[in-house]
């Protein structure tokens, strides 16, 4: 009897199922840093309308003024004292040739400040009186406060008085004062009823930057612990 050959199998090919490709990979959307701010703000929905609307604000026996004058940041630890000097000679004479480390070298009796500032020679604390006469800003230095109406006086005229805080756990820093308002306190707050006014003073600060206080915070209380025990009256 014949053989029936074997069947062979018949393997028939996979079906090959489409390849799904994963989806591109999105670069991620960095978002822009968040502002900095120091000190307690409004909303920023309404911080920036309210102080325009201080700024142009005219109210009996008092008024609001800035002048152009912005403190540089210090280059060193020590130098509060050679960065308000060396902004002021700016503001007056935007060629002055004078920079920080110029005035450290000059009150310090260095020569080397400008390459090695961070140097025990170099990196002092100093008179903020004597610096100002050095660029030849200085009109005169009084110990205390000035009144509100005495800055406000010298601000219209630009000339930016600078001050000087001590620290109660010891120090001092100097800044200047560059901005006046006077304004009714229930507008800051967003209320419209009939307020008191309030007098705050912007300060440009070579260590923390500007900041809005109260008058009578910049006089005792600036940045938690600091006393104005000071006033340097400038000039061109």
């Amino acid at each position: 009897m014949a053989r029936t050959p074997a069947r062979k199998t018949v393997r028939r090919a996979p079906v090959r199922k489409p390849v799904r490709k994963p989806p591109a990979k999105r670069a991620p959307v960095k978002k822009p840093p968040a502002k900095r701010t120091s000190g307690r703000m409004a909303s920023p929905k309404t911080a920036s309308t309210r102080w325009r609307a201080v700024r142009a604000l005219s109210l009996p026996g008092g008024t609001s003024r800035c002048t152009g004058l912005v403190i540089d940041a210090q280059q060193q630890t020590q130098w509060c004292w050679a960065a308000v000097s060396n902004s002021v000679a700016h503001f007056y004479d935007p060629s002055s040739p004078w920079t920080q480390c110029a005035v450290v070298n000059a009150e310090m009796s260095q020569t080397a400040c400008c390459t090695d500032g961070s140097s025990a020679a170099c990196n002092q604390p100093w008179y903020l009186d004597l610096a100002l006469m050095r660029v030849g800003c200085l009109q005169s230095v009084s110990a205390g406060t000035l009144p509100f109406a005495t800055v406000r006086s010298l601000l219209n005229v630009d000339t930016p008085p600078c001050a000087r805080q001590v620290w109660a756990g010891g120090g001092a820093h100097f800044v200047a004062i560059v901005c006046c308002f006077r304004y009714q306190s229930g507008l800051m707050s967003g209320t419209t009823s009939a307020a008191p006014t309030s007098d705050r003073l912007q300060i440009s600060d070579p260590w923390y930057g500007d900041s809005i206080v109260d008058y009578a915070t910049f006089v005792s209380g600036y940045m938690g612990t600091g006393t104005w025990t000071h006033s340097y009256l400038t000039q061109a």
